[in-house]
């Protein structure tokens, strides 16, 4: 078996029914510059994708899935992500288009070599057709893929690595981990495969393997025949103008070749080399299908506004949407929410996770939001943003507009944080799990939060992020910090409370949330306040309404609104 290093073993995304799905992001250039994070993948096939994955997969905001396999298998085995990805057909291995080749039948190649010098000098406008497409405006981040990911994706991902200025023996060392992901019950099915279908499993074997010189003899052959890749791949269609925008799209600066900033040793907490993550949390937008709400806010542009915000301050590597999406969980408001934010997320090339809170629908959120059968199941979700992993719990109830983690969750919790994350984890859920100052809304809290408590506790997790009160607080459970942000829709006036009523005024907010190595630090960022009194209702007649204890439509009718 192959041995490979944590830093190739972290970079594999954890797709159920994929092996060889992995982030080509965070590789080294000759010039300094860090291949960027999430925008491309490499992987195997995606046919055996499950829920759990597709959610993965649409919270990183996938836009682009490149299959280069032939149709006989993409009918096959078509592709399973999620309805927001384009599917783009560009095989790679058409043998029967190389007028000039003896080659009938991919039975025929004696040898790895033969086929790979095969794709390089037959197949080049196939290469070159698949980084025109990663380069259009609209396409990241992307996968490209094949059957098992090694072969045809290896050659495609060497040469945009090599185009990137990521030298020769890292381009290799990534090839080479395939033969780590693959080995076992991958090539256990490939095996018993060609033998039923009357191949020799020894000459099948010999076509398993990735090593290096494969890969680094794919480079040769294009540098002897074009001079670079980038000569090589313009000669077989791709634009001039496209091939120059690759280095400033696809990588980023390199945080290392920042110049530390000088401090006395005894007060410094600054480590060697520093790393910095930006999470942007909104929470409780209160979306409407239609109109105003309250006949008096404009939820659509308070989001519009703060969304400006964040786009021109450029400080933002994941925005992080915890929970009431919607005001009454209709379609038409998921439909309008999901225009802004998808539009913010392309332009910004920003990640999204999205979260349901009480006032969200779950089958109408997870059919419009995630891309999911519509049905009542909690979402959970995981983002990962170079080494920060955020996770995302469904704290919405069956019933009732209290928050709840059942034991299924909270064990699932427990095995993604049985390993650590390069940078941390942050846990989002809508409802707190700390009181705040008005006790009946402490009513709708998170119910038994000890339990979430006694997982995250001694674990990575860096701070817990809610929302739903909407006013910002702050705590810690079981000695992990907690941020419970305000809401973008409307404030609560808190002081209100001590006359006895809960008072809802106009006004708008939202969190940065700084995540570097020495822990996370959560700051509140007003946008307006102008204090209009919204609505107004007694906190007797609340309270009543929260236990049950309430006559039918009394809290409608008690609810002053000027």
């Amino acid at each position: 078996m192959t041995t490979i290093d944590a830093e190739m073993l972290a970079r594999r995304i954890p797709l159920q029914g994929t092996y060889n799905v992995r982030d080509i992001g965070g590789y080294v250039t000759t010039d300094g510059r860090l291949v960027a994070r999430h925008l491309v993948l490499r992987g195997d096939a995606l046919h055996q994708v499950d829920d759990e994955g597709r959610e993965l997969l649409a919270a990183m905001t996938l836009r682009t899935t490149i299959d280069l396999r032939e149709k006989d298998e993409s009918d096959v085995a078509p592709d399973r992500v999620n309805a927001r990805a384009e599917l783009v057909s560009i095989p790679l291995f058409t043998y029967r288009e190389a007028a000039d080749s003896d080659v009938t039948d991919r039975g025929q190649f004696a040898s790895l070599d033969e086929v790979y010098r095969f794709i390089v000098s037959k197949r080049g406008t196939a290469v070159a057709a698949v980084l025109r497409e990663l380069a259009q405006p609209d396409s990241l981040p992307a996968i490209v893929h094949c059957t098992a990911g090694k072969d045809r994706t290896g050659i495609v991902i060497a040469l945009l690595l090599s185009l990137l200025g990521v030298p020769d023996e890292t381009i290799a060392r990534d090839y080479h981990a395939t033969d780590h992901f693959l080995a076992g019950e991958f090539y256990q099915v490939i095996l018993r495969r060609a033998e039923e279908n009357g191949h020799d499993p020894v000459a099948y074997t010999a076509m398993l393997g990735c090593e290096p010189h494969l890969i680094l003899e794919v480079l040769a052959q294009v540098r002897t025949s074009h001079g670079d890749v980038a000569t090589y791949l313009m000669e077989n269609g791709l634009e001039t103008r496209k091939s120059k925008t690759f280095a400033p799209r696809f990588s980023r600066d390199n945080p290392a070749n920042r110049r530390r900033r000088s401090r006395p040793a005894a007060t410094s907490r600054e480590p060697l080399v520093e790393e910095t993550k930006i999470v942007i949390q909104l929470s409780d937008l209160h979306i409407t299908g239609e109109g105003d709400l309250f006949g008096k806010v404009d939820t659509l542009h308070s989001l519009k506004t703060i969304l400006d915000r964040i786009e021109k301050a450029g400080a933002c590597d994941a925005l992080v949407l915890s929970g009431d999406l919607t005001d009454k969980g209709e379609p038409e408001a998921y439909q309008r929410l999901r225009e802004v934010v998808d539009a913010f997320s392309r332009r910004a090339e920003v990640p999204v996770l999205y979260l349901p809170g009480n006032h969200d629908d779950r089958s109408t959120f997870r059919s419009h939001i995630l891309d999911l059968e519509g049905d009542d199941d909690k979402s959970d979700q995981v983002l990962l943003v170079d080494g920060l992993r955020i996770i995302g719990l469904d704290s919405t109830a069956d019933e009732g507009h209290h928050g709840e983690l059942s034991d299924e969750q909270l064990d699932w919790l427990q095995r993604e944080l049985s390993e650590a994350a390069p940078l941390g984890t942050i846990v989002v859920l809508h409802h707190p799990p700390i009181p705040g100052p008005i006790e009946v809304i402490n009513l709708l809290g998170l119910r038994d939060p000890h339990r979430l408590g006694d997982v995250v506790a001694d674990s990575d997790v860096k701070m817990i992020l809610a929302g739903h009160t909407h006013h910002a607080s702050a705590g810690q459970l079981a000695g992990v910090p907690v941020w419970v942000a305000t809401a973008t829709a409307y404030q609560c006036d808190v002081a209100a409370s001590d006359d006895g009523v809960f008072r809802g005024v106009a006004g708008s907010g939202y969190a940065r949330i700084d995540v570097d190595s020495m822990g996370a630090y959560a700051t509140h960022l007003p946008v307006a306040h102008s204090g209009e009194l919204l609505y107004e209702v007694d906190l007797g007649v609340m309270q009543r309404h929260i236990t049950g204890g309430h006559h039918e439509g009394e809290l409608e009718t008690t609810m002053s609104k000027p």
